[in-house]
């Protein structure tokens, strides 16, 4: 009895040992990550489109009208589901706070799915995993810009994890609620997991889908509960069911010309673009480098499982950004430099193994040249954001609310910045991102601009712009804030 007592002892402490190491002897690789976090937190100022969602959500709480302008049935947004999270945390929280906890936590679970992916055992390695991670500041920028992109990698990496651990429940749950919470999601999350589910059929054979008939019937019945759950408050609050914003910017459709090509580019190369002369050449060296290191390592290992399902969701996902036009907005890499970012680590890894100590000098290179670029790349969009949206279009805003006493229609390009402060104003997106007919009307005729569809009372506008000009010599110019006209209608 002394005997098994103590055996089942050892076996115990080995136990909590083995605990210990994998769950808390870990825990000091979080320490990068979330520096990154409380960086971001006090650095990152929001995007404009954030700032729509964030007057959706004040409408909400304050008035009871899930609404950008007061009784307009305008479904603008293009993420219901993290709208309805958002104001459901912003009932305890200040809203500044619950969308920057929202990102927080998705940056750091992000986090702990890619360090869970890569086959890391050595601890220097593992924390050079976390450090690498969080020096590309331009996939934090993003995540922190009150944006709700950040979905899209996370939900994508639950996918594949689900399929890794043949978990349905995971897999149909995480699958599922991808479209509330981006529609787009789906473009990459699709095709990965097809990709992942074929890799696994013909290379598994140990064990089995978790295929109870309580999970899968519990699970598809979760995630068509949520659909109708959303369906409903759709339907009674809005006129339209799909987003107006997807709609709107669905017309930027064309076949991808040089411009938008070397835009995509420059924007998939982001994390290590670095602000010096050919440093766009060097970035893409590193990235051609990188993705050529992992594809040929798997070739020798005959094993492209994991490296392969990324593949395809970064290629799918990438021809969705160029066809549609979405890749002139920035937000939408994330996805992008997400991927990007795990050949970057597996790369790393490989040198390592290939070279010992001697790949940690380039390596702390990369790390210091990523850090480089994405602060000067955050620092540029916060600089535009205070001059020209804060301290212009912003003023703009409080000029006219000073003017006017009634709600007046008001066209600006940046509806997010210049609703935060016009409240008491019927503010209209230039671009159609909440008005329906605009959308319908310039499907048919791609050269109508909002004045020609829209009944308005006042236009804020680029002194720059064409258009801008145009109506500026048939119509009275009210005023100016720095390079933007106030011009009221004059019939």
């Amino acid at each position: 009895l002394g005997r098994a007592s103590h055996r089942l002892n050892m076996t115990f402490t080995r136990r909590i040992i083995s605990v210990y190491k994998n769950n808390v002897g870990d825990i000091y690789l979080l320490i990068p990550v979330l520096g990154s976090v409380v960086f971001a937190w006090n650095w990152v100022l929001p995007a404009d489109d954030a700032l729509i969602t964030h007057r959706y959500v004040n409408h909400f709480l304050e008035h009871g009208e899930p609404y950008f302008n007061s009784g307009d049935r305008v479904l603008g947004l293009s993420a219901p589901g993290y709208y309805l999270l958002l104001t459901g945390l912003s009932t305890l929280f200040p809203l500044e706070i619950a969308y920057k906890f929202i990102a927080s936590i998705a940056y750091v679970f992000t986090a702990v799915i890619m360090y869970k992916l890569l086959p890391v055992s050595y601890w220097p390695n593992k924390l050079l995993v976390s450090v690498i991670f969080s020096s590309n500041i331009y996939y934090t920028y993003w995540v922190f810009s009150g944006m709700e992109t950040f979905f899209i990698p996370l939900l994508a990496m639950i996918s594949l994890w689900g399929v890794m651990k043949k978990s349905i429940v995971v897999l149909v749950i995480a699958f599922g609620v991808a479209v509330i919470f981006r529609p787009e999601a789906w473009i990459g999350i699709f095709p990965l997991v097809a990709t992942a589910v074929i890799i696994d059929r013909r290379t598994s054979y140990l064990s089995e889908w978790q295929l109870t008939k309580r999970s899968v019937i519990g699970s598809i019945g979760f995630v068509f509960g949520i659909y109708i759950a959303m369906a409903t408050f759709i339907l009674h609050y809005y006129d339209n069911f799909i987003p107006s914003s997807i709609l709107a910017k669905t017309l930027n459709r064309r076949l991808p010309d040089i411009d938008r090509i070397e835009g995509f580019a420059a924007s998939f190369i982001g994390p290590i673009n670095i602000p010096i002369p050919f440093g766009y050449i060097l970035g893409v060296a590193v990235m051609v480098v990188a993705f050529a290191a992992v594809l040929y390592s798997c070739y020798k290992r005959r094993s492209f499982r994991l490296e392969l399902i990324l593949f395809v969701g970064l290629v799918t996902f990438s021809l969705y950004l160029l066809l549609t036009g979405a890749s002139i907005w920035g937000w939408y890499y994330v996805f992008v430099t997400y991927v990007t970012m795990y050949f970057l680590l597996s790369a790393s890894l490989i040198a390592i193994r290939k070279y010992g100590l001697w790949s940690y000098a380039p390596l702390i290179v990369l790390v210091i040249l990523a850090l480089w670029s994405g602060i000067d790349y955050g620092n540029r969009r916060n600089d535009r954001i205070v001059s020209v949206y804060v301290e212009q279009m912003q003023e703009a805003a409080k000029f006219i609310e000073q003017r006017y006493e009634t709600q007046q229609s008001v066209i600006v390009g940046s509806s997010g910045y210049f609703g935060a402060v016009a409240e008491n104003m019927k503010v209209i997106d230039s671009v159609g991102l909440f008005s329906p007919e605009f959308v319908r009307a310039r499907s048919e005729n791609m050269d109508l601009r909002m004045t020609d569809v829209i009944d308005w009372d006042l236009i804020v506008c680029s002194k720059g712009d064409e258009n801008c000009l145009n109506i500026s010599a048939s119509e009275h110019v009210l005023g100016s804030v720095g390079n933007l006209w106030i011009i009221e209608n004059l019939k």
